[in-house]
């Protein structure tokens, strides 16, 4: 059985899980090792490296057959691209699954696309087997207004009354799983988001309804938001790139609504109701009486 190595993090973990309950092998790259009860009762291997470093990467991609790639969003994001093709190469890696972002161009006019539009051309020139997806906004960024749901009964964000076509991370390694377990994905991207398109306010009544109490959106200024980030720590760079994408939505661009993930998977995609009943537990800070869960 060839393995398939798959990027850690948020979608990377899902994609381990879900390769494993198809019962693949899998090796996730991780910066850091640290024991995971789960994924050992997973058969999950857990093998360390740096994206920055080329030759960190020989022992994770060694006897690999697959690459499930995806990168956080920094600068060095096209180098880690770039490191990690050359490490497939070396390794015989034979097919990649990408996950880059809706509108990922070189000439994109925001720099969060350009970046993902660098990393596609590099997995492009390379000559190895590829699928690429391209979901939009995450449900799962409102879990980090969770905090504020729970103390203020609000959340904030720059968007105005934009809609956008949210999709579930897991949907997003589910195509991906789907690609790299599946035949007659090579060579197409996929553009990925949920069943509908929400604005803020949608999400502010379904988490009213769903915790029983008000729950309001903010719609907050450019500025109000750049302080919030800068007082969190977030680097300049990374200020900049999010108040470009914050834009983009709130001028529109993220509404439309594509089929591609119920095409792959054969259903519908998960609703932004569903992941709210999912996380009720994180959006109320409360245990479930009925589940004895939080």
């Amino acid at each position: 059985m060839d393995t398939i190595l798959v990027t850690g993090g948020n979608i990377g973990n899902h994609v381990a899980a879900q390769l494993a309950e198809r019962g693949a092998r899998v090796r996730v790259l991780v910066r850091q090792m640290i024991p995971n009860p789960v994924w050992k009762g997973q058969g999950i291997e857990q093998v360390a490296g740096d994206l920055n470093n080329v030759d960190s990467l020989t022992e994770p991609f060694q006897g690999a057959k697959k690459f499930f790639s995806i990168f956080p969003l920094t600068e060095n994001l096209p180098q880690m691209a770039v490191n990690t093709i050359e490490a497939a190469k070396r390794a015989g890696v034979e097919y990649i699954v990408r996950s880059s972002s809706m509108g990922a161009a070189t000439d994109a006019p925001i720099m969060a696309a350009r970046l993902h539009g660098q990393a596609e051309k590099s997995l492009e020139r390379s000559g190895i087997s590829h699928t690429i997806v391209r979901p939009s906004a995450f449900m799962q960024n409102y879990l980090l207004s969770a905090a504020s749901i729970q103390a203020q009964s609000a959340f904030y964000m720059p968007q105005g009354d934009a809609r956008i076509g949210l999709v579930d991370a897991r949907d997003i390694a589910a195509v991906a799983v789907e690609a790299l377990t599946g035949t007659g994905h090579e060579g197409k991207k996929y553009s990925l988001t949920g069943p509908e398109a929400l604005s803020n306010q949608d999400v502010a009544e379904k988490l009213t309804r769903l915790l029983g109490r008000k729950i309001n959106y903010v719609n907050v200024t450019d500025a109000q938001a750049e302080e919030s980030m800068r007082a969190g720590g977030m680097p300049e760079w990374n200020v900049r790139a999010m108040l470009e994408l914050l834009g983009v939505a709130r001028a529109g661009f993220m509404a439309a609504l594509f089929l591609d993930a119920e095409l792959v998977l054969k259903r519908k995609p998960i609703s932004f109701d569903r992941f709210l009943a999912d996380h009720k537990e994180t959006f109320s800070g409360k245990k479930d009486a009925a589940t004895g869960t939080r």
